[in-house]
């Protein structure tokens, strides 16, 4: 894995055994140890790292920065004919601000810093915590980190215990909220926070030095739309102006199409995933031939799942689910033919109001009509109730609390603001609006951190330029008009005529009557001119219909039998919670969700060497198995005995519904 992680303090904690978790995915780490100090860092380039600053201070660094905001404005790392490394630029900003760099720099990022002079020892995150740094502490007092809660889970000096309210939670929603972490005596490191460490007395202490505040400021749209746009014309080109190769991850969609229409060089590829070639792709397509960039298809067969489950659950910090980690399985594309992925994830949490409820009126089989108004929560425990959600039924009666009631456990009304499961947030206001994916493991997506150890990649969206424009937006134009395609519309004509895949409407097409034609091509997309591909699981958007897989494959059947040991081993899972959790969603309840989030989980290496269970199916093995159809196996009738399947006379195995109705 790509990452950082180390030791300080006393010295019977070796570096070795944590490195060696931290990089088992097979990356050559480097390896700092100066007695008291133990660091180790991998990353994706070859930077050799600790960098030496002055007064005898070394700095480590995973991720990028690009650049620093300074009295006399923002200063570009790209801007330099020979543009230095992330920690050779991050040796410079210390020789010229001291500690002080670190609430100035614009970057997504882990940093520490050794400063051997005072005996202090410094860990920091970035602003919205895009690269989360764990923290745990030894029965010696040792104070061990890592961006890795796996590796520190299994690491032999911290006596990992899990926390049935923080699983409860994960199981759930896919996500442990604020800083907490599945595991009761590892946390998370506080976004935007730096963590000093006193050699001398062992006392750590913590400085904020950003939190996030929304203050919108009124103004007509059309000037949004138009800093919008400048900001984005500036973030794009700035980054885009070194050699490196860069491949656009594009959807049919308009966030990654907004970045192909700012970007004053034609010189990107671009990739689209895909089941087939259904609509969005071939949106897609027409959006790269028009933007004169090259395209090429990421098809996934069928048994893509099977093949990126071990990989991704390996990499996984108990947030998000295998399958979102999408770009695992076409390492091989991509590998040699670009330097950085780019994508457009977030512009929709930032400056689309995902996270804000609206007022709707149910239009039935359309969907439904999203009103121009904030439908939004009186108070936390309002807030809570919308976020709760039921438990699996594959959890076992340990799990004595609800959702809402852990929920509400970590919430506490202090002098700062509201404190929600240890991430202060300055009132309800933008717990509301950002509580979703800040910090971002409270991001219930794998996407992003997938990315980060797979390859280097860059999201423009989570430059603080563009992060402080957001938290100026009137919420009255983040759910009405779409700022992302008046952005498109005022850059490139040409981009903004094509349709969007999903509402088959312009960008360029004004609201409200891009909302009123959305609901009409709704009705035509429905019952007119429907788009199926050649299996159940094939639909018009980019991604697999995981519920219908689920249904028609066996592979969630099969990787729940190979499972079984680590379930048994785990007190808070229950075994005929799994079947029952499977078959109901067999007969047409929709566990999709939490049974991939139970897949993530009894995959993890971490969880597997908890529960005793170290050898795994062979990876190979299950890459070249095919997924077997559910149509072809013979179903019986259904059973409480916790058989998920008995062998049929064709040596197949058949599945028990719950129904007792027939297989796919």
């Amino acid at each position: 894995m790509a990452g950082l992680c180390g030791i300080v303090g006393p010295r019977d904690c070796p570096l070795g055994p944590l490195l060696t978790e931290h990089t088992r995915t097979g990356e050559t780490p480097q390896s700092y140890d100066s007695g008291d100090v133990r660091v180790g860092v991998s990353t994706m380039t070859d930077a050799d790292q600790p960098v030496l600053a002055t007064s005898n201070v070394r700095i480590w660094v995973w991720g990028d920065i690009h650049g620093i905001q300074t009295a006399d404005g923002y200063e570009s790392r790209y801007a330099a004919d020979d543009v230095p490394s992330t920690p050779a630029y991050c040796r410079g900003l210390y020789d010229r601000f001291g500690l002080d760099f670190l609430s100035r720099v614009n970057g997504t990022f882990a940093v520490t810093l050794y400063d051997r002079q005072r005996e202090r020892f410094h860990i920091a995150t970035d602003r919205l915590g895009t690269h989360p740094i764990y923290l745990a502490e030894t029965a010696s007092g040792a104070f061990v980190f890592g961006t890795d809660l796996q590796a520190l889970a299994v690491y032999p000096n911290i006596d990992a215990r899990f926390d049935a309210d923080a699983l409860s939670a994960f199981f759930a929603t896919a996500a442990v909220p604020g800083t907490q972490t599945v595991f009761e005596n590892v946390t998370e490191l506080e976004p935007g926070t730096t963590l000093s460490y006193d050699l001398e007395t062992g006392e750590t202490t913590r400085e904020q030095y950003w939190t996030l505040s929304y203050r919108p400021v009124d103004r007509p749209f059309d000037q949004v739309a138009d800093e919008f746009t400048e900001t984005v014309q500036t973030v794009v080109n700035d980054r885009l102006r070194t050699d490196e190769r860069a491949g656009v991850l594009l959807s049919g969609g308009s966030d990654s199409r907004l970045i192909l229409a700012a970007a004053d060089d034609s010189s990107v590829v671009t990739y689209h995933m895909n089941d087939w070639m259904n609509r969005e792709a071939r949106v897609a397509e027409r959006t790269a031939e028009t933007a004169g960039v090259p395209f090429s298809l990421l098809q996934r067969d069928d048994h893509y799942p099977a093949r990126i489950l071990d990989d991704n659950a390996a990499v996984m910090n108990f947030y998000g689910e295998f399958n979102q980690g999408h770009v695992t399985g076409f390492l091989d594309d991509i590998h040699d033919e670009v330097d950085l992925l780019v994508t457009g994830l977030y512009s929709d949490w930032l400056f689309k109001g995902l996270s804000i409820r609206r007022w709707t009126i149910p239009l039935g089989p359309l969907g439904t009509f999203q009103l121009p108004w904030e439908d939004a929560p009186a108070d936390a425990d309002e807030y809570v109730q919308r976020c709760s959600t039921e438990l699996p039924p594959y959890l076992s009666a340990s799990a004595s609390k609800s959702l809402d009631e852990i929920l509400a456990d970590g919430v506490e009304t202090g002098q700062d603001g509201l404190e929600y499961h240890g991430v202060t947030y300055p009132s309800l206001r933008e717990l509301v609006s950002y509580g979703e994916c800040y910090p971002m493991s409270n991001d219930a997506d794998l996407f992003y951190y997938g990315l980060t150890q797979t390859k280097r990649h860059w999201t423009p969206f989570l430059d603080n330029r563009l992060v402080d424009l957001a938290l100026t937006v009137p919420v009255k134009h983040l759910i009405g008009p779409n700022l992302v395609n008046a952005a498109v519309a005022r850059l490139d004509a040409d981009l903004a005529a094509i349709p969007h895949a999903s509402t088959g409407v312009p960008l360029s097409r004004r609201y409200p009557l891009d909302f009123l034609q959305t609901k009409v091509n709704a009705f035509d997309h429905l019952f007119v001119r429907p788009e199926h591909g050649e299996k159940s699981y094939h639909v018009s958007g980019p991604w697999m219909e995981d519920g219908e897989y689920i249904r028609d494959t066996s592979f969630v059947l099969d990787t729940l039998a190979e499972s079984r040991a680590v379930i048994d081993a785990l007190p808070f899972l229950d075994w005929e919670g799994v079947v029952r959790t499977y078959h109901a969603h067999l007969a047409g309840a929709d566990y999709s969700h939490q049974l991939y989030t139970l897949l993530s989980f009894v995959r993890m290496p971490a969880v597997r060497h908890l529960a005793g269970v170290e050898d795994g199916v062979d990876a190979a093995e299950m890459a070249e198995t095919e997924a077997t159809p559910v149509g072809q196996l013979r179903p019986t009738s259904a059973s409480t005995n916790g058989e998920l399947y008995e062998h049929g006379t064709d040596d197949r195995h058949s599945i028990a519904r719950s129904d007792g109705g027939d297989d796919r």
